[in-house]
């Protein structure tokens, strides 16, 4: 999503030498100083290989820029890019297969984060991975040898490991021990255990010390809209205030996060302080005949059934509580559309980027000329008043890095606003989107000769449409994540802008166009009011 948004572009003689490689090189340098920068907020003991990484990659790109082709060199960029940012997106695959109990894949995966990256925080996530699979398949482990090699922790940080380590064997009593000092609990709920203290709290604690830790949580960084972890612990806090529609709905929408025991412990919960206590246990029995084998999973449910929560007791203070939780947690749904959807693509989006990729395949067979005569935005329009011109030219593109960036924009753009708009009024703003672009380039290039393609106007339709809809959410306002995501979208535009200054061939006009036009049909489509 942070990439820039490709084209339209104008064949016309460039003003100076920046092409669409040197854009990715140069965003490919940002990225390299932005890690190079966070590294140095590091101890350089700590962090040496990654400064390693980067000296690599700068002096790699340098050199093949210098001895091969300018697209050698963004090639290399972008592959020693890829390696600086693997070790993370493997961390963040363990700790997934983790919460799903695939502990086998979870230990692979930390395995080579660790070798990309072998710096003290990686080799103590990857020893906590095989902590978590001896303690999965039922090992006696001694917790305080365990911690011991970790390495050198302060002594809340030790507690927080034994919290973690603690919640495969669902020992309540000895979890609530360690989180009963302060630090520990905030230390806890930082690092990514929200849930499992919530969970603690819950089980362990009176209605009046659920509220307190309500008010505690709330001071988690980015609550509701940032990490699975502090979502779901929004979601277990509505359990236990017993808002059953609720939580039936975010087990919908996280789905795909967090595994279905869970899932089921939380419903199940929310249903016995609801008192629906029958529903509770045909949850938990469902879930159990669902084909469930990991035993730490089994056990969270036989605990459910074991030992019921009783019926919450409202007070002045739950009410409040309970719609704070709620308005996040729609916020966080309000999101969860963007976020996946380059994971779950949309039926028309996926037809046009397929079809935009079959345009391409053909343009390989034949000449520039031949497809840019036939197809592309000609001006002046005087001498080319073809209408068709106005869409035809969003099909074509010049060549396979200005397809791939806009068919990436299409792809997390085009299904949120798909699913958000409906099917026909999507098709309404790319196609409007297209031509106000195309009408927009036509007009401020007068009687300049010229052609321009490529589906960057459309895209920035749909771009903005984005944008209008997450923006007139008032509970996407209101949360961190949701601002911060409109102020990304908003960087992305500006960059544009910015590459269209610096890239002669990069029409500004078509852009501001399609982003203008996208507003607009947004305006006029938006299926109903939002809160």
């Amino acid at each position: 999503m942070g990439a820039a948004i490709a084209g339209p572009t104008v064949l016309t003689p460039p003003a100076m030498s920046f092409g669409f490689t040197e854009v990715v090189l140069l965003i490919c340098a940002g990225l390299w100083l932005l890690h190079a920068v966070q590294l140095a907020r590091l101890p350089f003991r700590r962090t040496w290989p990654s400064f390693v990484i980067v000296t690599f990659g700068v002096g790699t790109t340098l050199a093949v820029w210098w001895l091969a082709p300018r697209w050698a060199a963004a090639v290399a960029a972008g592959l020693v890019l890829v390696l600086l940012m693997m070790p993370a997106v493997l961390t963040r695959a363990a700790s997934r297969a983790l919460r799903w109990g695939h502990i086998d894949r979870a230990r692979t995966l930390a395995w080579f984060a660790f070798v990309l990256r072998p710096i003290a925080a990686q080799r103590r996530f990857r020893r906590a991975v095989d902590v978590s699979w001896r303690l999965g398949t039922g090992e006696d482990v001694d917790l305080d040898e365990v911690v011991e090699s970790l390495g050198p922790l302060t002594r809340p940080e030790r507690r927080a490991y034994r919290v973690a380590f603690l919640s495969w064997s669902n020992d309540l009593s000895r979890m609530a021990e360690e989180l009963s000092d302060p630090k520990v609990r905030a230390l806890a709920m930082r690092a990514g255990m929200a849930a499992i203290t919530t969970t603690v709290v819950g089980e362990t604690s009176s209605d009046a010390g659920l509220l307190a830790h309500w008010l505690r949580l709330k001071k988690v960084p980015e609550l509701g809209g940032g990490s699975i972890d502090s979502t779901w612990a929004l979601v277990l806090m509505a359990a236990y205030f017993g808002d059953v529609a609720l939580v039936a709905e975010m087990n919908d929408v996280l789905k795909h996060d967090i595994p279905p025991d869970r899932r089921a412990f939380a419903l199940a919960t929310a249903q016995q302080r609801a008192g629906q206590l029958e529903d509770a246990v045909t949850t938990v029995q469902t879930a159990m005949e669902g084909g469930i084998s990991v035993p730490s999973s089994l056990a969270r449910l036989k605990y459910r059934l074991d030992h019921p929560r009783p019926p919450l007791r409202e007070v002045p203070a739950t009410a409040p509580a309970r719609e704070e939780i709620a308005r996040r947690l729609r916020a966080r749904r309000a999101l969860d559309g963007l976020r996946r959807a380059l994971r779950r693509p949309a039926p028309l989006t996926s037809a046009i980027a397929v079809f935009l990729c079959g345009v391409f395949a053909w343009q390989t067979t034949q000449t520039r000329k031949t497809v840019f005569g036939l197809f592309g935005l000609l001006s002046p329009y005087a001498e080319y008043p073809d209408p068709y011109r106005l869409l035809s030219y969003a099909c074509v593109h010049l060549d396979v890095g200005h397809l791939l960036v806009n068919v990436l924009g299409l792809l997390v753009f085009g299904g949120f606003v798909e699913r958000a708009f409906g099917v026909a009024r999507y098709a309404l703003i790319y196609f409007v989107g297209a031509a106000g672009g195309g009408a927009a380039y036509l007009f401020f290039a007068g009687d300049e000769r010229g052609v321009a393609i490529g589906a960057s106007g459309a895209v920035f339709a749909v771009v903005a449409a984005t944008v209008l809809r997450l923006g007139l959410d008032g509970e996407v306002r209101a949360s961190q994540e949701g601002r911060r995501m409109l102020t990304l979208l908003a960087g992305i535009v500006a960059l544009q802008f910015v590459v269209d200054a610096l890239w002669a061939q990069s029409s500004g006009s078509a852009h501001a166009g399609g982003l203008v036009a996208g507003l607009v049909m947004a305006l006029v489509l938006l299926p109903r009011p939002v809160p």
